[in-house]
């Protein structure tokens, strides 16, 4: 389920909307992130534009394609591949890219105010989304489970969170600077479960 999420450093869009699990080809689509994309992508389009029914499909993905394309030639640079990920940070730490979420959200609020302030009561905003939506099921969060350290570029490292999964764990790291990496931690065979 999309979340509000706070941002720093931006007085233009203090907080945008973001998705819980990705949205677009090759994705979980769930109805809600569905229908917070459509909705953003309406916003800025206009009325008419795109139906905000949290169904995925072609028409959808098309869309966010052209966005993607369309805020590129606007001298940005997302990936566009008709897909919108979760953002953890403004720039995607493997594709070294803008989270189309983050535009989108800019975008529609710069061209739409009046759209993007219904937003919540448009479409359902959890007040506590899912740290990890992409596995669920699987371990206990383990929070602050490694000491306080410092990156390879001498950013320190405020908090870190891993996730048990069948193959090892997914760590997360929270930097001063404010940003965050998520990696994959591959475990010796007798750790995994």
């Amino acid at each position: 389920m999309p979340y509000k999420q706070e941002t720093t450093g931006n007085s233009n869009l203090p907080f945008f909307y973001n998705v819980e699990q990705a949205v677009g080809n090759n994705s979980p689509n769930a109805t809600n992130d569905v229908k917070l994309v459509q909705y953003l992508l309406a916003g800025y389009y206009g009325p008419g534009s795109l139906k905000v029914d949290g169904w995925i499909g072609p028409v959808t993905i098309g869309w966010i394609k052209r966005f993607q394309e369309e805020v590129n030639r606007k001298g940005n640079n997302v990936l566009a591949d008709g897909r919108v990920d979760r953002a953890f940070a403004y720039t995607s730490s493997v594709s070294k890219t803008v989270y189309t979420i983050i535009l989108l959200n800019a975008f529609c609020k710069a061209k739409n105010p009046a759209a993007y302030n219904r937003l919540p009561a448009s479409v359902p905003v959890s007040p506590n989304p899912r740290a990890n939506p992409y596995n669920p099921a699987r371990g206990p969060v383990i929070e602050n489970d490694c000491p306080p350290s410092v990156d390879n570029n001498g950013t320190r490292i405020i908090y870190q969170q891993s996730y048990k999964t069948a193959s090892g764990a997914i760590l997360v790291s929270y930097r001063s600077d404010g940003s965050v990496t998520v990696r994959s931690v591959r475990a010796p065979a007798q750790y995994m479960y």
